[in-house]
């Protein structure tokens, strides 16, 4: 008890944040987040809105989540135990692009001009474009090529849904697909799309060069 009261008083001359008085049996979780004005909920009930915070917690298991506007929430599960001290710091990474699924897809876009309004509207999230192109393979195969080899696979939308999700490697060679985890509506729309591509020509010839050289 003697080190608890000892954080305290230090806390409380740096201007921190204390969850009450600690008392003895209790355990206590420091914790400090990047940004600092975040919503802190402990077991799902909002506490504070602004680290640093001490809490003085009864000995067990506690689900701390973090919250914070234009950031992705992290959840955290920590053990306290009695007389003991836990200091946690917690960066906010920023949050997914936001994406849209009211896109008749099938019939107002067939071309990859169509697919890049979209990313401009922030309506489609830009990490796909980094490896993939319409007609040209880059990291990863063109959409062509993904179309093509999955034309006429009744099962193709749900593994390329999980494909996109997931992430992985093998399909096309050793390098690994990032996973994605945007939500499965979001992740349908994009499906859909790639699809109802239908080469022809030197695109479906070049198409079929990649997939030739699949492993």
């Amino acid at each position: 008890m003697k080190n608890i009261n000892l954080y305290s008083t230090v806390a409380l001359s740096m201007g921190l944040l204390v969850s009450g008085a600690i008392q003895a049996g209790e355990g206590v979780l420091a914790l400090t987040t990047d940004p600092r004005d975040a919503d802190i909920y402990v077991d799902g009930q909002l506490k504070v809105n602004t680290t640093p915070v001490i809490f003085r917690l009864l000995e067990g298991k506690y689900q701390i989540e973090i919250k914070s506007p234009g950031k992705r929430p992290k959840q955290l599960e920590v053990l306290i135990a009695k007389d003991a001290i836990i200091s946690k710091r917690v960066t906010l990474l920023a949050e997914f692009p936001q994406m849209v699924t009211s896109v008749a897809f099938a019939e107002d876009i067939k071309d990859f001009a169509g697919f890049e309004e979209l990313i401009a509207d922030n309506k489609i999230s830009p990490p796909c474009t980094t490896c993939h192109k319409l007609d040209t393979k880059l990291v990863g195969p063109s959409y062509n090529a993904v179309a093509l080899h999955y034309k006429g696979n009744a099962e193709a939308a749900a593994l390329l849904e999980k494909k996109i999700v997931a992430g992985g490697s093998g399909t096309w060679g050793v390098i690994p697909m990032t996973t994605n985890p945007t939500a499965k509506d979001q992740v349908a729309t994009i499906v859909k799309w790639i699809l109802s591509l239908n080469p022809e020509g030197d695109a479906k010839a070049n198409a079929e060069e990649e997939i030739a050289a699949m492993p």
